[in-house]
């Protein structure tokens, strides 16, 4: 469970095609948990791919590739 987390994404490629248009993000999430309040940092990409429909875009597909999680040790008690 996350207390916080933040999608910050950056350097958007766009592709037009004859049924939409797909994007690539690159993301990276700064993460808190719940449980200890440690804190993380998540990196990674978005392929989305949005098809036209009614003269607007919609959302058709959506993959999110991670490249790393950093997540410190636990804490020792004592």
């Amino acid at each position: 469970n996350l207390k916080v987390g933040l999608h910050m994404v950056a350097n958007p490629r766009f592709e037009t095609e004859t049924d939409g248009v797909t994007a690539h993000w690159t993301m990276l999430c700064p993460l808190q948990r719940v449980e200890d309040l440690r804190c993380a940092l998540a990196s990674g990409y978005y392929h989305e791919h949005y098809r036209i429909e009614d003269g607007s875009l919609r959302v058709a597909v959506n993959r999110t590739l991670p490249a790393f999680v950093s997540m410190p040790p636990a804490r020792a008690e004592g």
